[in-house]
């Protein structure tokens, strides 16, 4: 009797994240499990708008702070937040 043989095809696909797009993804899922701390995320002003455009549709919102990920990392600890970065890929998640 013949063994079943299992064709596999795998496409491979390259894409640049940029680092507000992987805040997003995780604020969005922070936000959804009900885990993001005011339901806010620190990022730098160099930071792009679409990702306070798209927490705010979900009902999130972004706090800025000077470019530097010290300054995101100072502004989570004064307001007790839990998620920051910044759009050069730098994320924290203290």
């Amino acid at each position: 009797m013949a063994t079943p043989t299992a064709f596999f095809s795998v496409t491979r696909t390259v894409r640049l994240w940029t680092g507000d797009e992987i805040l997003a993804i995780a604020a969005l899922d922070f936000l959804e499990a009900g885990r993001l701390e005011q339901n806010t995320v620190v990022a730098t002003v160099m930071s792009n708008f679409g990702l306070d455009e798209t927490l705010a549709a979900r009902g999130g919102k972004v706090v800025r702070t000077k470019g530097r990920d010290r300054y995101v990392l100072e502004e989570m600890v004064h307001q007790k937040l839990n998620l920051g970065g910044e759009q050069s890929g730098h994320v924290i998640f203290p």
